[in-house]
């Protein structure tokens, strides 16, 4: 069994789109300003977090924290720490596993 290296974060989402990541890669989503695009991306998160309907899916990449620095979103009141980083980059350099929420351990599949 080959052990996983790199930085482990988490996405949010649908069990439907959870299914399509691990089967096509992330598409990038884009948050709007003002009725105009402003930012494109994959937001994951520090913390495995979740809403109810929602699933988490294990994001392991292959960057260190500086390559990250660019993507990291700060500010107050943050409850973990965020980052939305293109598509391309997270499929390139990244694994990905469908997460059991109440252990954090990944699920067969």
């Amino acid at each position: 069994m080959s052990q996983e290296s790199g930085i482990v974060m988490y996405h949010r989402t649908t069990a439907e789109n959870a299914r399509l990541i691990l089967s096509e890669g992330f598409q990038d989503s884009t948050e709007f300003f003002q009725n105009t695009p402003t930012w494109k991306g994959v937001w994951l998160s520090a913390e495995p977090r979740k809403e109810a309907d929602e699933v988490i899916v294990k994001v392991t990449l292959d960057l260190d924290e500086q390559e990250l620095a660019q993507w990291e979103w700060t500010g107050e009141g943050k409850e973990s720490r965020e980052w939305l980083i293109p598509a391309n980059i997270v499929n390139q350099r990244a694994t990905c596993k469908l997460v059991d929420h109440s252990d954090h351990s990944t699920v067969a599949a």
